[in-house]
C-alpha cells in the first residue's frame, strides 16, 4: 500500500490518517453508549485515586505537558506517563507538534468514562480529554480532538496518577503520521508522510 501524502495550502483543512497523541497499550474498546466493555482483560492493579479526584488530576498532569511542549522542554512533555512504548511514541509526537508550529494546545475538559469499581475508588480508570489548538500560519479558528485514556494510581507522582494507555476518541490530527516531514514557505504549509527528498 502506497504511503499517504498531504500537501497543504494555507486556509485548507488538514484531514490525516493516524493516532493522535496515542501509544502505550490500547485503551479497552467502550461497548454501545459509551458504556465500559462486559468482559474483564484480565486482573489489574488496584488503584486508590478516588474517580472524582482523577479528572482534576489529569487536567492539570496535561496542562504540565503543554507547558512543556510550549517551552521546547521535553521531559516535562513526558511527565505522567508509564510504559517505554508510550513514552518513545509521545517523544515521536513532540518533535512532530514542534515541526508543525502547534498554538494555543489547551485542554478543553476531561470526563470520567464509565468503567469497572465502586464510585469511591477503582481499579484502572478511564478518561476522556478534549483538546483544542492551531496549526500557526494556517488556522483562524481552533482545531479540536479528543482522546480516550486509560490511568493508573501512582502514589508519590506529581499527579497522583500515570498515563498508560492513550488513543483517538474522534479524528486523528497531523502529527500521527508516521516519518512525518514538514516544510513551510510564506504561502504553504506541507506535512506528508515519505521522506527528506519527497517533501524537498
Amino acid at each position: 500500500m502506497r504511503r499517504r501524502h498531504l500537501g497543504v495550502t494555507l486556509g485548507t483543512v488538514l484531514a490525516l490518517a493516524g493516532c493522535s497523541l496515542s501509544g502505550g497499550a490500547a485503551v479497552p474498546p467502550r461497548g454501545p453508549a459509551g458504556t465500559a466493555p462486559s468482559s474483564s482483560a484480565g486482573a489489574v492493579a488496584t488503584v486508590t485515586v478516588p474517580r472524582s479526584a482523577a479528572v482534576a488530576a489529569v487536567q492539570k498532569l496535561y496542562e504540565r505537558r503543554i507547558a512543556g511542549l510550549e517551552r521546547g522542554d521535553v521531559a516535562a512533555w513526558l511527565q505522567g506517563l508509564r510504559g517505554a512504548t508510550l513514552i518513545k511514541q509521545q517523544r515521536a509526537v513532540f518533535d512532530r507538534m514542534r515541526a508543525l508550529e502547534v498554538a494555543d494546545l489547551m485542554v478543553a475538559g476531561v470526563t470520567q468514562l464509565p468503567g469497572n469499581g465502586t464510585a469511591a475508588a477503582t481499579e484502572r480508570q478511564q478518561l476522556q480529554v478534549g483538546f483544542s489548538y492551531r496549526l500557526t500560519g494556517l488556522d483562524t479558528a481552533p482545531r479540536r480532538f479528543v482522546l480516550d485514556l486509560m490511568v493508573e494510581d501512582a502514589p508519590g507522582t506529581a499527579a497522583g496518577l500515570v498515563v498508560t494507555a492513550s488513543r483517538p476518541a474522534d479524528r486523528p490530527q497531523p502529527w500521527d503520521l508516521p516519518d512525518l516531514q514538514v516544510r513551510r514557505s510564506a504561502a504553504m504549509l506541507v506535512a506528508l508522510s515519505g521522506t527528506a527528498a519527497e517533501a524537498d
